[in-house]
Order: C-alpha cells, then structure tokens, then sequence
C-alpha cells in the first residue's frame, strides 16, 4: 500500500514530506497493534508491545490501556525509547519501587535488581554502576524509564520496528517464525576506487548495502554479479558523491524495501538524481539518527550510532552503523570525522568491535586514537582509490593501526575484500597487509592476493602468515573494583576501570563479559 504511493522529490523539503506522510499512514495502519508474538513450543511468556505516543498497548495478544485513565504514552527521548516503568515492569513480573527522598526508581525481578536516579545517565545494577543512554524523567507525573536497558537486565528481549514505531519486549523468541540465524554473515568491501561501497548479506538472507560509490555502476555490478535482484536495506552515510554516485543505478536496478540517510541536504546535481531514483522506486524512506535500531533479531542487530546531531559539515552527518552476528561485531563509519567520534564517545555507545571501516578513507582528520582505544578493532578496512589526490590513507594512522596490532585491509592494494562471520570466527579472502606497508612510495604488491585468513574474536588472529599470533593471556582487560566480569575497554558495563591482564582476571577468579567478548 505504501510502495503505491506517487510523487516527484524535487528536493530536500520533498523527502521529509513524504516522511511525515508515511508516519501518518503508519500511525492509522498500526494504531491497534495485533499480536504478533507466538511460541511454537506452547511454553508460557511474555509478550508486550507498545507504540511511540499509543497510550495502548497488548500484553500476550490482549489490548489494554497502559496507565489507566491517565493516557500515559511511550516517548523518544535521546533517541531511546522511555516506557512507564510501573505499567511495563509488573506486566514483565518486577516489582517496581519509588523512593521520594533520593528520587529514585527501583525495578527487581529475575534475581536481579535495577536502581534508576531520575535526570541522570547512571544506574545501579545488582550495585555495579552503569552508563545510561538516556536518563529516566517524570513525563506527565509518570517515571519514563530506557526500556532496552532494564529489560535486557530481567532477561527479556526488545526489538524495534522503526516503520511501525513499535517495541516489542519478550522473554521469548518474537516469533514463532524469526530464529536465531544460523548462517553465515558476509561483508563484502567493494573496490569503488575513491569512494565506498560495502554490500552485506546477512545471516537472516536478508542484504544490506552502505553507499554505491563514485561511479554509477561498479557496485550495482557487483551486487547483480552475486545473483541478487533485491537489496533489503540500502543506506546513503551522507550526500557526498563518491559514496552516492551508484545510488540510482541501485534503486533503478533493485527491488529496495527500506532506504536509509541522514537529515541531511546537499545542492547537487548528484544528490538531485539519488532523490529523483529514489521517488521512482517508491521504497520505504527513513531518516538514519543515533539510536536508531534498524534491524534486531536474536543474536543479529543493527544500531546506528551516528549522526546526533546535524552539521554544516557533510562527513560528520555520516550514518554510522555496528553490525553485531552473534560473538562477532562490524563498526562502518562513512565518512565521520573526529567531530562525531568525539561526541559517539560522549554519547556512551558500544563502540567496540572486531572490524572498523576507517572513516573518511583513512584521513587524518577521522580515527582518532582515544577513539580506536574505545574502539579496539582487530581488523581495519580502508576503502581507497590508489593514487588518489588527497593523500589517504594518512601515513599517520597506518602507522597507529600498525603500532595497535590491528590487520589491516585496503582496497587500493588488495581490491574486493570481503570478511565472513559464522559468528565466532571472522575470514578473509585476502592476505592482509604486512607491517611494513607505507601508504605512500610503497613497494607493496598491489596484486590482489588470494590466500585467507581468519580470526577469532577470543583469539586473535590466525593463518595467512600475516600477523603473529598472540596470546590472550597477556593482553589488557579491565575490572572494577566489585565486579565479578572483565572487559574490553570501552564497554558499557565497564565503570571506574581498573587495567589488568587476562591471566590476572582469571587468576581472581574473574568470567569475561558477555556482552564485550574481552579476550578468553
């Protein structure tokens, strides 16, 4: 019904038309929301679903008020989603607790315990301090608190539909039809030139494409080359042409369900044919925000970190994304700048993962180190045109990238690479690049090797006679002074920090956090 909508973009103020019109629509369509939730086992759950300002909700298939008779809603606050922390908790079997004195919430259920202070960013949980994304507030004389922080504590799972602007809180599959995947994850860099373009095809079957390149038809090429006539997810990062060149061959081409991009403008002729490619395929439009979840499945997730805020500055608007498959994570950054990354850290976000795709093509004005240290990637990806005019990659970061132990992948030297995930083990199709690799007068081979290599996450990396293998044992962790985990650092659950060794953190009898995958 959506997709048979007709109208021209002429420009920017078209697009957020057209998004509003499809809110709209949304909101009649969905404003009864019917259950969705199944257990094929027939083992008794809990399924609740809510709506951004619906003051309904259904709790296992039945409709009913959230806060009778106030017209208490679900709100986006810092791009989180805040719910009524009575309403929702005793529906999930907690017991929910005011104190007035301390202005605190506290939310106890499944042998854990929850305390919420109102207006501010940290939590108490089982009385380990954590960061919050978003600080609980009174809304309407009703506690609003994060919904995916204190749920994921008591076990359950959420999962977001950003079409229907629902959340779905469970402790049980969300459907008797949506299982964990169980294939393989595949992401493949495509050698654009000086550009990116990064097609994924996800363990679901589903497919995701991150920009299109400098040229028009070199990445629909490729996604065609793979057999595919439909991409399920296409994301613009940000205007800039060398990243949305292929963008109409893309949504002329392919059968598009969802397009992602930053609420961001740009005068060119470039970005008018994108708009224009896009009014033609009538697929779904969504702006692309910090916090966003664009895809959350048991065991695969989407979020999008970035942007939070817009700029005059097309490379810190970029849509920043991190993959998650299972025990294995992605971070691609477009073209963001040390301005995002900076405010990517303020914000709290998960930064750490396996793989990094460098921003901005390894400029020195993007991969900061505080931010790589936060970061922690394993394996970098660099996609760059060689002998391109702008210097990249910063013979600078290289040589950081080198000096942290990271593999490191270009483009401009190994063509097309791509990275699988089963979600433990991440292999390449390419030898990655030796140590003594200089970007700039490098008598490196540009031949496009065909040897492999593979990574571990809990293991470091093995094979392909490119890097040495290291082990865990010695390598950097932190704890807190009463927690009974260690972590990367960077994690959320990591507060007053104190530096160890993995042997060290065993030896106290310390378990790796599951939610960082630190080192085993």
């Amino acid at each position: 019904m959506i997709q048979n909508l007709t109208y021209e973009l002429k420009n920017w103020g078209d697009i957020m038309k057209r998004q509003l019109s499809i809110f709209l629509i949304f909101l009649m369509l969905f404003s009864s929301i019917g259950n969705i939730c199944a257990n094929a086992s027939g083992t008794p759950y809990v399924c609740i679903e809510l709506q951004i300002d619906n003051p309904n909700m259904t709790v296992n298939g039945t409709a009913m008020e959230i806060d009778p008779g106030r017209g208490t809603s679900p709100v986006i606050s810092e791009g989180r989603t805040l719910l009524p922390a009575r309403a929702v908790a005793q529906q999930m079997g907690a017991s929910v607790l005011w104190n007035e004195t301390d202005r605190t919430v506290t939310v106890s259920g499944n042998a854990n315990t929850v305390v919420f202070t109102l207006d501010s960013c940290t939590a108490l949980v089982n009385g380990t301090v954590q960061t919050l994304d978003a600080a609980p507030k009174i809304i309407g004389g009703r506690t609003m608190i994060p919904v995916r922080f204190f749920a994921e504590v008591l076990g359950y799972r959420v999962a977001w539909d950003e079409a229907k602007r629902t959340v779905t809180v469970t402790n049980a599959a969300f459907s008797a039809n949506v299982q964990a995947p169980t294939a393989n994850l595949k992401v493949h860099y495509i050698d654009v030139g000086q550009g990116d373009s990064i097609f994924i095809e996800l363990p679901n079957g589903e497919t995701m494409l991150i920009d299109a390149g400098p040229d028009e038809y070199t990445a629909s090429s490729y996604i065609s080359s793979l057999g595919y006539s439909a991409v399920t997810y296409v994301v613009a990062t940000h205007p800039d042409s060398d990243h949305i060149t292929g963008m109409p061959a893309v949504l002329n081409n392919f059968a598009v369900s969802k397009f992602y991009m930053p609420q961001k403008s740009h005068t060119t002729k470039t970005f008018e044919r994108m708009l224009a490619a896009l009014s033609a395929n009538g697929c779904e439009t969504c702006y692309a925000y910090g916090g966003l979840e664009i895809l959350s499945l048991p065991g695969l997730f989407a979020d999008v970190f970035s942007p939070n805020t817009i700029t005059s500055d097309n490379n810190n608007c970029s849509v920043v994304i991190k993959l998650t498959y299972q025990g294995t994570s992605f971070l691609f950054m477009g073209d963001a700048e040390a301005e995002a990354e900076q405010t990517m850290i303020n914000m709290g976000y998960s930064l750490d993962s396996d793989v990094i795709k460098i921003g901005h093509h390894g400029s020195s004005s993007s991969s900061t180190y505080a931010f790589l240290e936060r970061v922690t990637p394993k394996i970098a990806v660099i996609s760059v045109g060689k002998g391109n005019s702008y210097g990249h990659p910063s013979a600078q970061l290289v040589s950081m990238l080198q000096n942290m132990g990271v593999t490191l992948f270009t483009t401009e030297m190994l063509g097309t690479v791509v990275l699988t995930s089963d979600g433990t083990n991440i292999y390449g199709n390419k030898t990655a690049l030796p140590n003594s690799y200089k970007p700039a007068g490098s008598d490196v081979s540009s031949s496009k090797a065909s040897s492999s290599v593979s990574y571990a996450p809990s293991q470091g990396l093995q094979g392909g006679g490119t890097a040495p293998s290291v082990s865990s044992d010695s390598q950097a962790v932190y704890r807190t002074k009463t927690g009974s985990k260690y972590h990367r650092d960077g994690c959320s659950y990591l507060k007053s920090k104190i530096q160890t060794t993995v042997a060290a953190a065993k030896a106290a009898g310390l378990e790796a956090c599951s939610r960082c995958n630190p080192p085993a």
